[in-house]
């Protein structure tokens, strides 16, 4: 329950306190604090920062003289005021010793002090990241061996292959230009003999020693019924 406990509990945190400890002390500076006080002031700031709370001067418009001493409480009180939720009726909270309003004043400012270091510190971490995602986007990829293709670590073969001066001649004498000469030079003497080589004549698969262009051909197609084969003769088809 944060009325009955969380509340309560943090009063105490910022109350005064006792012994060497404690901030009971009127003061205007902090250089006036002693070494053990200073500890308690700093933890007293950090306990205001981390519950998010602060101290404001209270506002009584022209009667704002009255009550004002250096022991006083009633001038400055806590923003937002948690206090009054826990002030119960037949309950007295006297045990529990209030911080000087001078010193209040002093641990306002150095609430304020840390938030505006914290702002700080968070903006340059900010600053920090986005200049390291900036050069990480500028830094070139660097390519481990494992990945290095077989193109990147062995010259092409273009730049191994060595440059003929007359690539023509060279098909000419080994390749497919010198079989088609040769062709043509066959096919030649064959005209001058009267036998003409051009026209290749095909003949059938049978080796009836007929062309292949009087042949006849049937082939024959299942039909979609079970019916039974007969056979046909030749005269029968051509009839």
């Amino acid at each position: 329950n944060v009325v009955a406990d969380v509340i309560p509990y943090s009063l105490w945190l910022l109350s005064a306190g006792d012994g060497k400890h404690s901030l009971s002390k009127p003061v205007s500076s902090v250089e006036m604090l002693s070494a053990e006080e200073k500890l308690a002031f700093s933890a007293h700031v950090a306990t205001l920062r981390a519950l998010g709370l602060t101290y404001v001067k209270e506002d009584f418009g022209f009667s704002n003289v009255r009550n004002f001493d250096n022991g006083s409480n009633e001038n400055v009180r806590l923003e937002p005021e948690i206090d009054k939720l826990v002030k119960f009726e037949g309950i007295d909270d006297t045990d529990r010793k209030q911080v000087p309003a001078l010193l209040k004043e002093l641990l306002a400012h150095g609430a304020t002090v840390a938030a505006l270091r914290e702002r700080e510190l968070e903006a340059k971490e900010a600053q920090d990241a986005g200049e390291k995602v900036a050069l990480k986007k500028d830094r070139p990829k660097e390519v481990s061996p494992s990945k290095l293709t077989k193109s990147s670590t062995t010259p092409s073969k273009s730049l191994l292959k060595p440059k003929t001066g007359n690539n023509s001649a060279a098909k000419n004498f080994l390749g497919k230009r010198a079989a088609k000469a040769k062709e043509a030079k066959s096919a030649k003497r064959a005209a001058r003999v009267g036998f003409d080589r051009s026209k290749k004549t095909k003949f059938s698969n049978t080796g009836s020693g007929v062309e292949l262009s009087k042949v006849i051909r049937f082939k024959y197609q299942k039909g979609f019924s079970q019916a039974v084969r007969a056979p046909c003769p030749l005269e029968d088809l051509l009839n």
